[in-house]
């Protein structure tokens, strides 16, 4: 449920410099984490754009190789949703397409590849021929909102939205709220994740801004 922790800057003192009247708030969702967190007025919030990535074999091939998910990492920076095809180009040799049809990388049996996702494809006891092929599918993302985070592949790296109140999010519910999708905001106010550096929020600004989220930024804001 929304909480007060104490903070009491208004409406009008937290959003600033706005031209015109400033826009309200969305009603949005914050994902639970699987443990109780409060999250204060103003923290910054990512939103999650992908969900699970599974692997399986396009059927009618000639080869009986296997491929599996990385058990850790099987999603990385710059993932998308939607499939992913893996083209043998020989026994061995395989090439990668994003789901725009991109070819973003080749590969080989044995060896993890590791570029937006990461798999290995094993060699079984018949070889594989051109045109055998794998797929991996990224599924889209609940749509939901959390506190941006540092080292997350699952769009909340990407700050989305800046909480409007104090909210206590339980360890098994998600928790609806409402935050700021547009607008111009102090730096001051902003709450990031613990340890963000100086070049990390100054590529955060930038991400914002292409949002429609803009900061006001006083001269010290990436020292």
């Amino acid at each position: 449920m929304s909480r007060d922790f104490g903070v009491t800057v208004t409406d009008q003192e937290f959003l600033s410099l706005v031209v015109a009247a400033p826009l309200p708030p969305q009603p949005v969702t914050i994902a639970t984490t699987g443990s109780a967190a409060d999250y204060v007025r103003g923290t910054v919030l990512g939103r999650v754009k992908l969900g699970a990535a599974t692997a399986a074999k396009v059927t009618g091939g000639t080869g009986d190789a296997t491929i599996a998910m990385d058990g850790t990492t099987p999603i990385l920076e710059d993932a998308k949703a939607g499939v992913y095809n893996i083209i043998m180009t020989g026994a061995t040799a395989f090439q990668v397409f994003d789901p725009d049809g991109a070819m973003i990388g080749i590969g080989a049996n044995g060896t993890a590849f590791a570029r937006h996702i990461k798999f290995t494809v094993t060699t079984g006891s018949t070889p594989q021929v051109a045109g055998d092929a794998f797929t991996v599918t990224i599924a889209q993302g609940s749509g939901k909102f959390t506190a941006m985070s540092l080292t997350a592949v699952d769009g909340t790296a990407v700050p989305a939205a800046i909480l409007a109140e104090d909210v206590s999010v339980g360890a098994s519910a998600d928790e609806p709220t409402s935050a700021y999708r547009k607008g111009i905001f102090r730096s001051a106010d902003l709450t990031w994740p613990s340890g963000i550096s100086a070049a990390q929020k100054k590529a955060a600004y930038l991400a914002m801004e292409s949002a429609g989220l803009f900061v006001d930024l006083n001269p010290t804001a990436f020292v």
